[in-house]
């Protein structure tokens, strides 16, 4: 998966959040989030 699309797929729930993401990998259900104030991780769920 190309980074640049994930970000832009995850981007409502980032917005959220005080952070400015540059980098993620994408793990199956986790995806590690590299920012300017650390690193985050974002986990699938289904409600």
């Amino acid at each position: 998966m190309d980074d640049r699309n994930f970000l832009k797929e995850e981007s409502a729930v980032l917005k959220q959040y005080p952070i400015d993401p540059y980098f993620a990998e994408d793990f199956g259900k986790v995806k590690k989030v590299y920012t300017k104030s650390g690193t985050f991780a974002l986990k699938k769920i289904h409600l």
